[in-house]
């Protein structure tokens, strides 16, 4: 997981857990050594660490947000769907008297369907 744009999945998540303990590793090692180079290398390790943990929890929050973005737009199809049912009864029954003078308002009404339900061509 490098990028926060990839979305997480539980393989991603099982790789970022893997390779956060290979961090952990590699900094025990290093900042339990008696040389200063070590440590300095131990701080490196620290923020692949630091950008690690950033880039799994955003892509953790953006799946989330994903998720939750597909049951509202689940739900707005079906509330759309049920609008465009009334309306269409609506606008078929008073259709049979439609004139010159209330064309254009049932044709705004249809076209407005159209284009909310992707049938606009």
């Amino acid at each position: 997981m490098t990028s926060p744009e990839k979305l997480a999945t539980p393989e991603t998540v099982r790789k970022a857990l893997q390779r956060a303990y290979s961090l952990g590793q590699t900094y025990w090692q290093q900042a339990d050594s008696e040389y200063t180079s070590q440590h300095r290398k131990a701080d490196e390790t620290a923020r692949k660490f630091e950008q690690l943990l950033l880039d799994t929890m955003t892509a953790v929050n953006t799946s989330d947000e994903l998720t939750r973005l597909r049951s509202e737009n689940a739900t707005l199809r079906a509330t759309l769907k049920r609008a465009r049912e009334a309306l269409g009864a609506m606008l078929t029954h008073m259709g049979m008297d439609e004139d010159e003078w209330n064309k254009p308002t049932f044709d705004q009404a249809r076209a407005a369907i159209a284009k909310a339900t992707g049938e606009q061509k």
